[in-house]
């Protein structure tokens, strides 16, 4: 989504999420001259049910408040959450032993029980949940409950679950580690959580911002948190030079890269598994003919070439660099069209015709866009342009009323399966108009796969068959900005898709 699962915005991932500034061992969390630590983030989540957040600015929060049954840590690895230790056999049973210690916010028991209803909730047939998909492979395509509970769950004891696979399932861990898999209980209509810290709703009379306080639960741990919520790029520029807040994230590329910074900050990147492509609309008469719509992708990717940066990196891959095999990205052979050739082969349909495109603002540099408008135009075309901001995008991700639309999404894990979602016909968050019904439907010929390797190779095949047709413009591999001052250490997260926003830090 981009939103994304899309998302906006920071600290991310599994081979993609690599930070600039790192969080050394032993460090202090959140200490020193900001007490309590501000930061604003363009959006917060209205709820923080795992299940309602698709952003990455909510996954930042949920991570913060909650616990999964596992984590990834800095070096990449898999550690205990929840659960202390597991036990996998013949790639289908997973046995999971929780901390027996582990407790709510309001003191009671985690159990297994809640383990399991968590999880179970993403399936229930009204859930608002982007990430049902992923778990496709491995529960099938009509999960079956026992008293809320995917019977797919076995509740063995109040300190052990074990999850029975249709399918071996690869990344199965990779899918648990992630925010949206947290643990949660409802009490009186109200969410409990059990992570590090303790979320209120919060009204901070300084900036006159609202979002939420979060409270260390660790009693030693006095410092608070205020994540606070503002779209205005000029506003919280403002706080952040006259040092009310400390940190923003998750704003507009073209903001963050058309502003000179004042001295005491600094720009961070974040190496995420996102992207910013450019979908077609196929339906539109211009752009059903295949061999067109490939020509036309080139010249925009000539384009794109030529203001590639810091946070936008040229990329002509529909997938991340990482996510599929060595040689998915050693096919391609990329190569842009000039103007020349463009109207040479397709001067005649071009010349005089009206293309609407849509751009998600937040997802490319401004000079990208007035370059590629200045071209677009300058062989014959006139160019509807709506830039537009989070909410906007998803009524035309809705009602597609566009030729091409270009947006940021980013995947929940590094897994093929976690980017489909962008183009799903099935999905809330689907870019672009053209039928990708036989991408699941061939993966789901292949399967059960009998090894990883031919898991990958299927993917590599459906994912080179959809590029050759077109039905986007992959352009760039998009890299989430952070302003903070100078002395902000942040987490290091070259491994993890939400890094943890706790172990922020003042550099003393």
């Amino acid at each position: 989504m981009n939103i994304g699962r899309f998302i906006i915005i920071c600290l991310l991932a599994v081979k993609s999420y690599a930070s600039t500034n790192y969080y050394p061992e032993g460090s202090t969390n959140t200490q020193g001259m900001y007490s309590p630590m501000k930061m604003v983030f363009y959006q917060l989540p209205q709820s923080l049910n795992p299940t309602h957040c698709w952003l990455v600015e909510h996954l930042l929060i949920v991570q913060a408040i909650s616990q999964s049954l596992i984590r990834i840590d800095e070096k990449g690895r898999f550690q205990g959450d929840l659960a202390t230790r597991w036990h996998i056999e013949d790639g289908k049973k997973y046995t999971f032993y929780l901390d027996k210690n582990a407790t709510f916010h309001d003191g009671t028991p985690l159990t297994a029980k809640d383990v399991a209803l968590s999880i179970s909730q993403h399936f229930y047939p009204n859930t608002k949940s982007i990430v049902k998909r992923y778990l496709k492979e491995a529960f099938g395509d009509a999960p079956l409950f026992n008293n809320n509970i995917l019977s797919n769950l076995k509740i063995i004891d109040k300190n052990t679950l074990q999850v029975n696979l249709e399918n071996p399932f690869p990344p199965f861990l990779k899918v648990l580690a992630m925010g949206n898999f947290s643990v949660y209980k409802t009490v009186n209509d109200k969410l409990v959580f059990s992570g590090p810290m303790i979320p209120a709703p919060y009204t901070d009379k300084e900036t006159n911002l609202s979002g939420w306080e979060l409270t260390h639960r660790d009693s030693k741990e006095k410092n608070k948190i205020l994540v606070l919520h503002s779209s205005s790029f000029q506003q919280t520029y403002s706080l952040l030079k006259s040092n009310k807040i400390q940190l923003m994230l998750g704003f507009s590329v073209s903001d963050v890269l058309d502003e000179n910074l004042s001295n005491g900050l600094r720009i961070s990147k974040i190496n995420s598994l996102a992207t910013s492509h450019m979908y077609y609309n196929t339906k539109q008469t211009l752009f059903t003919n295949k061999a067109f719509r490939e020509d036309f992708g080139r010249f925009i990717q000539g384009e794109a070439k030529k203001h590639s940066n810091m946070l936008t990196k040229f990329s002509p891959y529909f997938l991340p660099k990482g996510v599929l095999s060595y040689n998915y990205y050693n096919s391609h052979q990329y190569t842009s069209i000039d103007k020349t050739q463009l109207l040479k082969k397709w001067g005649s349909q071009i010349t005089g015709k009206r293309i609407k495109i849509v751009l998600m603002k937040r997802a490319f540099s401004s000079e990208f866009v007035s370059s590629l408008k200045n071209e677009l135009e300058s062989i014959g075309l006139s160019i509807d342009l709506v830039l537009c901001n989070d909410q906007e995008l998803m009524h035309y991700l809705k009602n597609p009323d566009y030729d091409i639309i270009g947006g940021r999404f980013m995947a929940g894990f590094s897994d093929p399966e976690g980017f489909l979602n962008s183009i799903s016909e099935e999905s809330p968050l689907r870019y672009g108009v053209y039928s990708t019904k036989w991408i699941s439907d061939e993966i789901d010929s292949k399967r059960p796969f009998n090894s990883s390797k031919e898991r990958t190779e299927a993917y590599d095949s459906v994912i080179s068959k959809y590029e050759e047709n077109w039905g986007s413009i992959p352009l760039f591999r998009f890299y989430v900005p952070i302003i903070h001052a100078k002395d902000i250490k942040l987490p290091n997260s070259e491994f993890r898709f939400v890094a943890e926003i706790w172990k922020i830090s003042h550099d003393k």
